[in-house]
């Protein structure tokens, strides 16, 4: 990825040089030849940094990775608790996420306890639930309108903040504080 960074960069640079001695001089640049020499060259490090970054980037979309884990946790949670829902004595929290706002069933303050969160998408975009706190760190992957999720979580005693992930979307007001007694 460092590569990917470095031919990032060299772009930036040259088209800053190039825009500045174009705008400087007036006769640049001074010949057919030479325009075609730094269109070729321009040419050649844009398709170097798209193979580069086509043979570098190796991780999946959040997306799919946030899905992958999530089903992975079902799954388990299936053989342990013998089939999910309220299964192993979790319990059921509705959460609704909306443009900006997560509210949760029964508000702010929870018991302590093993909970499994249906978190259901009322707005029209895209958002996802991440729980943080006392060294827990659950999330959803992003939720499309109308859409919903599930997240098991086992809350012990503290603070916890439960947020949506989605870039700005926390900053807009999708950030709330839970006390777990």
């Amino acid at each position: 990825m460092t590569a990917y960074y470095v031919l990032g960069i060299a772009m930036v640079v040259l088209a800053v040089v190039l825009s500045a001695v174009g705008l400087t001089r007036e006769g640049f640049p001074p010949s057919q030849k030479m325009a075609r020499a730094i269109i070729g060259g321009t040419a050649l490090l844009v398709l170097v940094g798209a193979v580069v970054l086509i043979t570098t980037t190796h991780k999946e979309h959040p997306r799919a990775e946030a899905a992958e884990k999530a089903a992975e946790e079902r799954a388990k949670e299936a053989e342990a608790g013998g089939g999910g829902g309220e299964a192993g004595g979790a319990k059921a929290v509705r959460a609704v996420e909306k443009e900006f706002s997560i509210e949760l069933e029964g508000g702010d303050t929870l018991e302590a306890g093993r909970y499994t969160f249906e978190v259901v998408n009322e707005g029209e975009i895209g958002h996802d639930l991440e729980i943080e706190g006392e060294g827990v760190e659950e999330k959803t992957p992003v939720i499309d309108g109308g859409e919903s999720a599930e997240l098991a979580a086992d809350l012990k005693p503290g603070k916890y903040r439960f947020y949506c992930t989605v870039p700005g979307h926390a900053q807009s007001g999708m950030d709330t504080d839970v006390t777990v007694r």
